[in-house]
Parts: structure tokens; C-alpha cells; sequence
């Protein structure tokens, strides 16, 4: 089977500019490494869980960190230890592998779209009017 695209390119290219950006200047700095990547920080209420999710142009992983019984844990977020142990674990994974810019495949990204006329079409088919035209009929 053909992969074909589910998002539009520009759609990739504004969430993985955002996504790097969490972690260029956001609340996922901790999770820098030596190579462009994105992610993702969470965090749930009273720190029961902390999440840091990210990807580089070769893998995606993701950190969890919280207890079992769910108790809060103290002053933990997904920026933080999440992020760390994340970066850590990308830094090993990535050993010996060439550092490539996010989107480093995005040709074949824009591929699979191209070659998806059909996809488009019934998408666009499938298009509903607004809620305001449906309602007052233009």
C-alpha cells in the first residue's frame, strides 16, 4: 500500500517549526541535544504525571515519569526530569547517526501528498458547508 498524506505540508512545516521551538525556548529546553528535534512537555493536575514527547528526523520516544498509586509527586513537570531523561536517552540513540535538519524527508512527505490526487478530490467532495450557509442557505 501507498502511505499517502493525512495533513496538508504546510500544516507539518507550522507544527514542527512549534514543536522545536518548545524545546529551542520553551518549556522543553531540557531535552536539547546535539541535533535539531521537537516535543512536547505535560504535565497533569497536582504533578501526578509528568510527559515529555519529542522526535528528531530519525526516531520519536517518549517519557513518562509518575508513581504508581498515583500520588503527586514534588515539583516534577514534563520539562523537567522527563525531558532530561529523554535528551539522555536521544543522545544514546543517536550515537554515530549524521545530525539531519527536522523534515529532512520531507520530500518524500511531499510525494506521498502529490501522488494522493484522489485523497484531495474526495476530500474536497466531502467538504461541509459552514454551519452558516447551511443555516441561511449560501
Amino acid at each position: 500500500m501507498n502511505p499517502r498524506a493525512v495533513l496538508s505540508y504546510k500544516v507539518v512545516e507550522d507544527m514542527t517549526a512549534m514543536l522545536g521551538e518548545v524545546v529551542q525556548s520553551g518549556s522543553g529546553r531540557n531535552a536539547r541535544i546535539d541535533r535539531p528535534v521537537g516535543g512536547k512537555t505535560g504535565t497533569s493536575q497536582d504533578s501526578r504525571d509528568a510527559v515529555f514527547a519529542g522526535f528528531s528526523s530519525d526516531m520519536t520516544a517518549a517519557v513518562w515519569v509518575g508513581n504508581d498509586d498515583g500520588t503527586p509527586m514534588k515539583d516534577v513537570t514534563g520539562g523537567g526530569l522527563p525531558a532530561r531523561v529523554w535528551a539522555d536517552f536521544m543522545i544514546e540513540a543517536h550515537a554515530g547517526a549524521p545530525v539531519r535538519p527536522l523534515l529532512a524527508d520531507a520530500g518524500l512527505y511531499r510525494a506521498a501528498a502529490s501522488d494522493d490526487n484522489e485523497h484531495e478530490d474526495l476530500k474536497k467532495q466531502k467538504k461541509k458547508k459552514s454551519f452558516l450557509s447551511r443555516l441561511f442557505g449560501n
